[in-house]
């Protein structure tokens, strides 16, 4: 059974997983995830997600470190998937990630 997630994105970043609030990281992974939800089902490339976290001046291992930051939400939003399957809600896509997400 898949889990019904809320986001809340006008103030701070919330995460509610079937009513209950969801711990998503530090203030970068938020970074990701809003960018990220603020074009959902929409490719974000590297660059623009490396440009919400960092600015101007990222560090040299921002892919790297953007990555580990993907994985971390991904397990945030699919608790259950096994490790090494593929994820189906934030997928990655030629040069960037697209955030699958249903909307009502």
């Amino acid at each position: 059974m898949s889990a019904a997630f809320f986001f809340g994105v006008l103030g701070p970043l919330s995460v509610l997983q079937d009513g209950e609030s969801v711990s998503v990281g530090g203030p970068k992974e938020r970074a990701v995830l809003a960018t990220l939800l603020a074009r959902a089902n929409h490719l974000v490339t590297v660059d623009m997600l490396v440009e919400a976290v960092w600015g101007d001046h990222p560090p040299r291992s921002a892919e790297r470190t953007l990555q580990a930051y993907v994985a971390r939400i991904r397990g945030v939003l699919e608790p259950e998937r096994s490790p090494g399957t593929g994820s189906t809600i934030l997928v990655k896509e030629g040069s960037g990630y697209r955030l699958r997400l249903e909307t009502e």
